[in-house]
Parts: C-alpha cells; sequence; structure tokens
C-alpha cells in the first residue's frame, strides 16, 4: 500500500530511470518519502501567514491627538463641574509643559505618535519632534499594552474601539486620547 502524499513531479534519473518526488510518508516498501523544496517552501509560506494573523502590537501605526474624545472624557471625570475640567486641565498643561489649561490645545493639537516594533515617535504640529525606543513588558488584555522606553519610563496604553487612551496622572483621572490615522 502506498502512503505517500501526493506526487510533485516525474523527472529523468538518469540512464532512463525515472524518479518520483513526494511531499511525504511513506513508499509501498515502507521506504521513507523525501521532502521536497515544494515542501518547505509551502511550510514556510503557510507560518508566515499565520503569525500575519496572531495578536501582536496593536499600537504600531500612526495615532492623532483626538481633541474631543479628550474633551468628552476630562468633562465625565469632573463630573460637568468646569472648575475642576479647569483643573484637571492645568494638571495635563504640566505635564506636557505648559502653564495654563488653554496651553494644553496648543500642545497637544496635531501632535502624533507613530509607532514601529520597537520605536515611538512624538511629532508635533510644528514639524518637531522626538523618538526613542521602548518595548512592551506586559499584556494584560486584548485592549492593554504596556510599554517600558529606553529611559526606563513606563506607560500603559488601552484601546477603546477606535481610539487609544493614556492616563498622563497618578489618578487615572486625566486622559489623553488618540485615534488612528
Amino acid at each position: 500500500m502506498n502512503f505517500c502524499c501526493e506526487r510533485i513531479q516525474t523527472r529523468d534519473a538518469g540512464e532512463g530511470a525515472l524518479t518520483r518526488e513526494y511531499l511525504g510518508g511513506y513508499h509501498g516498501d515502507m521506504t521513507p518519502c523525501r521532502p521536497t523544496h515544494a515542501f518547505f517552501v509551502l511550510a514556510g509560506l503557510a507560518l508566515g501567514l499565520a503569525s500575519c494573523f496572531a495578536p501582536g502590537n496593536w499600537l504600531i501605526g500612526k495615532w492623532e491627538f483626538d481633541k474631543e474624545a479628550t474633551e468628552a472624557a476630562l468633562k465625565a471625570a469632573s463630573g460637568g463641574d468646569q472648575a475642576a475640567a479647569k483643573g484637571l486641565l492645568d494638571g495635563l498643561a504640566s505635564k506636557v509643559g505648559g502653564a495654563v489649561s488653554t496651553a494644553v490645545a496648543g500642545q497637544l493639537e496635531g501632535m502624533r505618535l507613530e509607532f514601529t516594533d520597537a520605536e515611538m515617535r512624538r511629532l508635533n504640529k510644528d514639524g518637531s519632534g522626538s523618538a526613542v525606543a521602548y518595548k512592551v513588558i506586559e499584556k494584560s488584555d486584548a485592549n492593554t499594552l504596556v510599554i517600558q522606553d529606553a529611559k526606563g519610563e513606563i506607560m500603559t496604553f488601552k484601546r477603546d474601539g477606535q481610539l487609544m487612551w493614556r492616563t498622563l496622572d497618578k489618578d487615572g483621572k486625566v486622559r489623553i486620547y488618540l485615534k488612528r490615522v
């Protein structure tokens, strides 16, 4: 009985003898078939495609500051209290180097983050920016990634539908939202 897989080709092996190459299995005399080049190519292709669909680093790509989502989150965090919202904005401004809440919009408006598999780039509206290496240190769930940059800073990013956010304060009330571009 022949247990070989599908025959790939029959070719002249010299002196009029024909040989057959198989994907694998056993010949009728139970000698193993030789794997062919095509088998290894197909196996590599299958493994490569499988890795494309594996869950991975969803941060990779370009993200832009989402002013509307950030303002809505600040309003919700302050319970609709305008003074409390201004206090949260002032806290956010101090995190990004501004002095007053009006500076926040100027600092973040047009700001983009670009992630590769090993680098995070921050680009400002005026074209200036910086880049830093990072690594993912924790994936607590499908929508949460914790990264550590080359400077040692640890940041948590959360995916929320088409947006992602991270907190800028230790209480978790000041969230900055970004949308994929």
